[in-house]
């Protein structure tokens, strides 16, 4: 019975959900914007790659520890799509993306200092079916069109969910298109971890099957060295 015990619960721990996850700190050289009218806007988008309308939920972003270098963000309210919320309050803010939706975006107007500093944590779930997931960071001029960059989609910063520790890539803006010279962000890197995810009933599952399998082999050990007594006469 010892054996079963522990099969049993060897079974039910290695089953347990684990997600990877990524913190890495962002530094992009605003300079170039200062002093140019804008309004600019800071454009963070997390893209459900399950290719529906409504996403899976698997993957979530949290962008905070904002600094401007100067700068600040508007007081205007920010515009959110899908699984977005939060706020660019410089240090206390924070921006929450999960892919609830296909496209799920938060953008708010800034204006630029010299540096934009921000810090992000993110799961990194590969997606069952279609496409990985991906996080971006855009930069918006006047008319909430992306400043352009030599990024697909004009984006300064892109990850592609494909893995547990995807590649984070970093673009600068394309001199081709737009005289806004930003240079190619700098990303440091906190840690690659796994972080197991158990639900709060599957551990309490888990302790109450571990805590009845003690007491039963408790209670066997002390049956098997009890001295037997016979029934009088």
């Amino acid at each position: 019975m010892c054996k079963i015990v522990i099969a049993l619960l060897i079974t039910l721990v290695t089953a347990l959900p684990s997600a990877a996850q990524i913190s890495f700190q962002v530094t992009v050289n605003t300079s170039s914007l200062t002093g140019i009218a804008g309004p600019f806007s800071i454009d963070l988008q997390l893209i459900d790659g399950s290719g529906n309308f409504l996403g899976d939920s698997n993957n979530s972003v949290s962008i905070s520890n904002f600094l401007y270098g100067g700068g600040a963000p508007e007081p205007s309210a920010p515009t959110t799509v899908g699984g977005a919320s939060g706020n660019l309050l410089p240090l206390l803010g924070k921006v929450s993306l999960s892919d609830t939706h296909f496209l799920n975006e938060f953008y708010q107007q800034f204006v630029p200092g010299d540096t934009l500093i921000f810090s992000v944590q993110m799961t990194t779930n590969i997606a069952s079916q279609g496409v990985p997931d991906g996080f971006s960071l855009l930069i918006l001029d006047g008319n909430n069109l992306p400043i352009p960059t030599l990024g697909i989609a004009d984006e300064l910063l892109s990850v592609s969910i494909d893995g547990s520790t995807p590649t984070v890539e970093t673009f600068r803006s394309d001199l081709n298109r737009t005289t806004l010279n930003i240079p190619v962000p700098v990303v440091s890197f906190d840690n690659h971890t796994a972080v197991p995810e158990p639900s709060t009933g599957l551990l309490t599952g888990i302790g109450s099957f571990a805590l009845f399998g003690l007491y039963f082999l408790r209670r066997s050990r002390r049956q098997a060295i009890a001295p037997e007594v016979s029934p009088p006469a």
